[in-house]
């Protein structure tokens, strides 16, 4: 994020710019005011000279104005220039009874805004001294001329004075202004980095804390007030506890004395009683008179509080409490909703980090449920076809022995191990049936059911149901 300020060499050439035009119509003036002049016109050849050369000077100075490197140099001409072609209009056009010597004054004015204090008051003695000598000249055939001449010479100073003190406070209230503009602009990317710091700690963290902990910092870093060093202030977040959603505990802090962080806020009222009801914050003024907040060591030295709500969506996690000095709530109120952006991104963390909890513990869940199938499975497994294969090892080698001494007694033999295979069979299909019946893939709940009870109903003869 980046901002313009003023550029000094602009504002050099856009004042002389102005004065070029100014200077345009003084010219002007200057004629019409010697033409009509009653007592002594004045308006020569050589001054219809001088004032077209100064029209042709001031035309050339504009374009000349274009060219930055010159903008200084052309100001230190135009002004001298200014204070030479009034001279020569004043001596040319009556001295001391000259009707210039008005204009005197708007050229105090502009040599003190192109040199400050000293240029204007520099000028306004020299013009000063000029009217002097001319009414002292005069004082023995006219006395009042020279109080006349005192009078204009003090009037030159007190204006050149006047104007340079206005000019300072000016120039001071235009470098603070500047200053604050600076300092705001600081404040914004400052805000900027620590939203994508804030933004980043989320994305990449599954625990809150750290997310808790930069969304303090940055809202007490926003809240502080100018002069206001880092531990004047104090902040801390309270959360509701997973196994008492009636009570709230610290989770992160900053400045809050280890008996206070240790605290269990179990009946709320006051203020932070609303703001958990109402999810909207408050400026807590004095907080002696809150109910919780009063107890606080940290409450003496902080007598002012705001209390913002933690919140993702429609869940409400705890709230975020910042303390300071009396004027905190004007600096809350610039910078309110940047605040509630932080409260907003610590609410997200909340909320990530619970979802992530949940997702956890299903995924615990599920394992432990795959877990049990395997055992549920090998112990049907080895009760029934492995017992049922192991038997029919044992009966097929005892078979075989006796078909050499008693083929008759063998046939029943092998006969009796045909009709354990055929049960070891039905029952190995019963088994992956239960694991996987592909007649509820196919055909449906239902018909799976059906298919189930059947087999049942051929394995048994009269199925037990409980």
């Amino acid at each position: 994020m980046t901002q313009s300020f003023p550029d000094p060499a602009e504002r050099l050439v856009k004042r002389e710019r102005l004065f070029v035009w100014l200077r345009y119509g003084a010219l002007a003036l200057f004629a019409a005011l010697l033409a009509v002049d009653p007592q002594e016109p004045s308006l020569t050849p050589t001054t219809l000279s001088v004032i077209g050369a100064g029209f042709v000077l001031n035309t050339l100075i504009w374009p000349a104005l274009y060219v930055r490197r010159l903008a200084k140099a052309l100001a230190a001409v135009s002004a001298a220039g200014d204070a030479l072609f009034l001279l020569y209009f004043l001596i040319s056009s009556g001295g001391g009874h000259s009707p210039l010597w008005s204009f005197v004054f708007v050229l105090i004015a502009a040599m003190s805004l192109r040199f400050g204090t000293v240029g204007g008051v520099g000028t306004a003695v020299v013009f000063g001294a000029l009217t002097l000598v001319y009414g002292m000249g005069a004082s023995d055939t006219a006395p009042v001329t020279l109080y006349q001449s005192v009078v204009r010479a003090l009037s030159f100073v007190t204006l050149a004075v006047v104007v340079g003190w206005l000019l300072r406070h000016e120039h001071a209230h235009t470098l603070e202004e500047v200053e604050e503009a600076r300092q705001a602009v600081q404040r914004s990317q400052s805000d900027v980095a620590g939203f994508a710091m804030l933004s980043g700690t989320i994305s990449a963290n599954t625990s809150y804390s750290l997310a808790l902990e930069q969304a303090l910092d940055l809202s007490l870093r926003g809240l502080r007030v100018r002069g206001q060093g880092e531990q004047d202030a104090l902040g801390f977040i309270l959360l509701f506890d997973p196994n008492d959603q009636e009570t709230l505990f610290v989770a992160v802090h900053r400045n809050l004395d280890a008996s206070d962080a240790a605290r269990r806020f179990t009946r709320v009222r006051g203020q932070l009683k609303t703001v958990l009801e109402t999810g909207e914050p408050a400026i807590v003024t004095d907080t002696s008179r809150e109910p919780v907040l009063a107890g606080l060591t940290a409450s003496k030295t902080c007598p002012t509080m705001v209390i913002m709500p933690l919140r993702a969506g429609f869940t409400l996690f705890g709230v975020a409490i910042i303390g300071g000095p009396a004027g905190m709530p004007e600096a809350y109120s610039n910078r309110r909703e940047l605040l509630a952006v932080y409260c907003a991104q610590a609410g997200i963390a909340l909320q990530s980090a619970q979802l992530y909890e949940q997702l956890r513990q299903e995924r615990d869940r599920i394992v432990d449920s795959e877990e049990k199938a395997r055992h549920e499975l090998a112990r049907d497994l080895h009760d029934g076809p492995v017992n049922a294969v192991a038997s029919l090892t044992m009966g097929l080698d005892f078979a075989r022995r006796l078909l050499a001494e008693n083929p008759a007694e063998a046939k029943q033999e092998i006969d009796s191990l045909h009709q354990l295979a055929a049960k070891t069979a039905r029952e190995m299909r019963m088994t992956m049936y239960r694991l996987r019946p592909l007649a509820l893939e196919s055909a449906g709940l239902t018909a799976a059911l059906d298919q189930y009870l059947s087999r049942l109903q051929a394995e048994r003869a009269q199925p037990q149901f409980h």
